[in-house]
């Protein structure tokens, strides 16, 4: 009877363990889903600005006049300095396929390394 009171700490902490385990499978799941969202958003963004990097510098980038062109349809002063669209445009690629990339390797250690997803 002794010996079965000894191991009830051992099982407790077993338990224990499995229990943080768990814990952290969820969290890189998580993790793993929020990475991904987070290069759904960007893809989004960078989409987005690409579209201005368009309509608003590569558009009329042949008819600028020192740095600037007035639309006489629009009525607009189309500058040469949103050409910045285009940079924002790239680091908002950069940004959904690195975190898709890491979104998408984050794997359970637990499970031999099958993907965090698959819980």
């Amino acid at each position: 009877m002794n010996e079965l009171l000894d191991a009830l700490p051992c099982i407790k902490r077993i338990s224990r363990k499995a229990r943080v385990t768990d814990q952290m499978l969820n969290v890189r799941f998580l993790l793993s889903k929020a990475l991904l969202l987070i290069s759904a958003l960007s893809l989004v963004l960078c989409l987005f600005t690409g579209w201005l990097f368009y309509a608003r510098y590569l558009k009329w980038v042949s008819v600028f006049e020192g740095g600037r062109y007035f639309d006489p349809e629009t009525e607009t002063v189309i500058t040469d300095t949103n050409s910045v669209y285009g940079v924002f445009s790239f680091a908002a690629l950069l940004i959904s396929v690195a975190s898709w990339f890491i979104g998408s390797k984050i794997k359970d250690r637990k499970r031999g390394g099958e993907k965090a997803d698959s819980v």
